[in-house]
């Protein structure tokens, strides 16, 4: 099977992502690229296929170099600071050098906190990544964001810095549970709001073929949004400006996570917190109205609105959490959250949460929509 790859550069330094359908011979092929016979840091979440990591395992052996591995549990309860100490214990215990490899394989929770770990020791060592979620191949896998909660507040502490190399493998998206498969696409949704109206006709006309998981749909779509999400943060990594338009939904999202979501009080995971984002953010800036009804529509076909609250009644103080996380938003530069506002043109522009009064009609009115 052809390989298909994305290359870009950041201060100089070229990375590059490779989607293929077995990815471990590759990494094995970048790795001896790098002098010196580096150590390598094995870090996996636990709930991936086991024969995948058996293979993984067994061509790090065939390397020679010293490698060592740590199983981790994915779930934002462990996208703390116990397992980021945990990483760094291991490295700076068996003497890891700044030419040491970090290779890791799983989602969001896992890829953060391995950069996060590969961006601290000794101020940067090499990172591969190898994302196991949709979420994470189609948005978090690149752009170099890195982070950890820390007291009950999502991506509190962290950094910027970018992975080496990322390898997308059809073989791990097979695998991927099916709740956590269609979540992912909340992202997809957002990148063609934002940028490529083509991802939207995909995400539409395609669906049987990306239910099914079939290879040539699946790779053209998460190359366009992988290049769609490039061009916004390739001149910002630090989101002062033209970044923050990636953040599309996640005003709302975030704030509805951090209500209950930390400690599973709430049914909901990320992708689906950002297509209830994404709804209301529109709400909010008037979007046209048949435009958001045709973005409902992909996100009911994609079951996004189908798992959210389930069983509770508690909704009025759920209501009231995610107002006062709204608050909490770490990009708020003024004492109103910043959010991205869709215009009448259907461009993304960065505007403020100023009317608390529709904030709060938008999420009671959005959820029991739900």
């Amino acid at each position: 099977m052809k390989n298909y790859q994305i290359n870009y550069k950041i201060n100089k330094v070229t990375h590059k992502i490779i989607y293929s359908n077995k990815t471990s011979n590759l990494v094995k092929k970048d790795i001896l690229k790098i002098k010196n016979n580096p150590k390598i840091l094995f870090i996996y979440d636990q709930k991936i296929k086991e024969s995948i990591i058996k293979n993984y395992i067994k061509t790090l052996k065939s390397l020679k170099n010293k490698f060592f591995t740590l199983p981790v549990a994915g779930g934002k309860q462990n996208k703390d600071l116990n397992l980021l100490l945990n990483i760094i214990n291991i490295l700076n215990k068996n003497n890891f050098t700044k030419n040491s490899i970090i290779l890791s394989i799983g989602g969001g929770v896992v890829g953060d906190v391995s950069s996060f770990a590969a961006a601290l020791y000794m101020r940067g060592t090499f990172y591969f990544h190898v994302p196991s979620t949709m979420t994470s191949i189609l948005d978090s896998c690149i752009g170099g964001k890195t982070a950890i909660n820390y007291d009950n507040k999502i991506n509190l502490l962290g950094t910027y810095y970018h992975p080496f190399r990322v390898y997308i493998s059809h073989e791990i998206l097979k695998y991927i549970p099916e709740r956590e498969y269609r979540s992912g696409f909340a992202e997809a949704i957002k990148c063609g709001i934002i940028d490529n109206k083509q991802i939207l006709r995909i995400l539409n006309n395609d669906f049987l073929k990306i239910q099914n998981r079939e290879f040539k749909v699946l790779k053209e779509i998460s190359l366009k949004v992988l290049k769609s999400k490039i061009k916004f943060f390739i001149n910002d990594v630090r989101e002062k400006k033209k970044r923050l338009c990636l953040n599309f939904g996640h005003t709302f999202a975030h704030a509805v996570e951090m209500a209950g979501s930390l400690k599973n009080k709430y049914q909901i995971n990320h992708g689906e917190a950002v297509a209830l984002g994404i709804i209301c953010e529109m709400k909010y800036a008037n979007t046209n109205a048949k435009f958001i009804n045709y973005i409902l529509n992909i996100i009911n076909k994609y079951g996004l609105s189908k798992s959210i609250l389930l069983k509770r009644t508690s909704k009025n103080n759920f209501y009231k959490k995610i107002f006062e996380n709204l608050f909490l938003d770490k990009k708020r530069v003024s004492k109103y959250p910043r959010y991205i506002k869709i215009n009448k043109n259907l461009n993304p522009t960065i505007s403020e949460l100023r009317n608390f009064k529709k904030v709060k009609k938008i999420i009671t009115e959005t959820i029991k929509a739900y």
